[in-house]
């Protein structure tokens, strides 16, 4: 009989950007950002070896890791709002306010890290307490979603596994694979006052203010307006009017896979002074019909590719797919 696994949670706490350090923001979706609306949020995990006690984990690292998340959120702060409909207007936004902050678990698990961190076949429901849930809530007529909450779980003298779940209307991959290595380079680097490289934005239009500014400026805009319109495809947004209904429909079919991920984000660099990640997994793929794609952490132009199936029908995959191989010249 399989070793039951249990996780024992240590602290729950709160994290928001620093007072007064963020503006107060209210996003509307755009029509991009709507189809998200239909899936769940993303679940992902790192795992990174880390041979060390509990204890001096919480008593080192953990606090380190709060502080550094805040920061995080300072230039990440929607993350820390919520996902916000009223049954007046019917119009979701992302709506950040101060004092909003994220939930921090911590967590301490018996379970196997080198197998769960491996690159074998492994139960996805082992993984399922690894992440943290989103609770929603309701504020007068509002109806509120958190867009992100973390959890931290220590595996004593094997490693550690951070958690996340987060809606993907807060962000896209590229925006959340971002925000992990600003959270990494903030706690790795100690120094809180040097300027990150990249921030995000949030703003809805952008313009080179520098090409604005000059004699011939609202020539220069009216220029680069036109020209972007006479370069879209007409095609691009054909029969957009039909897309959500048509998503719809595709999403209740039993006959489509989707794709989470990509191979070119270099996610396995997101490094908080442990080491690369041992292993990254996209446990959401489980519910959304779809497969992941990673880079390879190891080999370089490689790819992983994530896949969940009942153990029958993973069994035969297997099968299948090691002959494939044998087949291949």
């Amino acid at each position: 009989m399989a070793k039951s696994i249990t996780v024992k949670v240590l602290d729950n706490c709160y994290v928001s950007p620093p007072p007064n350090s963020a503006p107060q923001t209210s996003l509307p979706l755009t029509f991009f950002d709507i189809p998200w609306l239909f899936f769940s949020p993303a679940q992902t995990l790192f795992f990174y070896e880390y041979p060390y006690l509990t204890n001096y984990f919480t008593s080192t690292a953990f606090p380190n890791l709060k502080h550094s998340l805040s920061l995080t959120l300072q230039q990440y702060y929607p993350f820390a709002g919520n996902l916000k409909s009223t049954p007046k207007s019917g119009k979701p936004e992302l709506v950040y306010k101060e004092g909003d902050k994220v939930q921090l678990t911590l967590a301490e698990s018996t379970g196997d890290f080198n197998h769960l961190s491996g690159n074998h076949p492994r139960d996805v429901n082992e993984f399922y307490q690894l992440v943290p849930n989103l609770p929603t809530c309701f504020s007068g007529e509002k109806h509120l979603i958190p867009l992100l909450a973390v959890q931290v779980t220590v595996f004593p003298n094997a490693g550690i596994c951070i958690g996340l779940t987060h809606h993907h209307v807060a962000g896209d991959g590229r925006t959340f694979n971002n925000f992990m290595k600003t959270w990494a380079w903030f706690y790795s680097l100690g120094d809180y006052s040097s300027p990150i490289k990249s921030l995000p934005c949030y703003d809805r239009g952008m313009a080179k203010m520098n090409e604005l500014l000059e004699e011939d400026g609202i020539i220069v805009a009216a220029e680069v307006f036109g020209n972007t319109v006479k370069k879209l495809d007409k095609a691009f947004l054909g029969g957009a009017e039909k897309w959500i209904s048509d998503w719809e429909v595709m999403f209740g079919s039993e006959l489509h896979v989707m794709v989470s991920g990509s191979p070119k984000l270099d996610i396995y660099e997101t490094d908080f002074g442990w080491g690369r990640p041992k292993k990254i997994e996209e446990i959401s793929i489980d519910t959304m019909r779809a497969i992941s794609l990673t880079e390879s952490r190891d080999l370089e132009g490689g790819i992983e590719v994530g896949l969940v199936l009942p153990k029958s029908k993973m069994d035969a995959f297997v099968i299948f797919y090691n002959e494939g191989l044998k087949a291949l010249p």
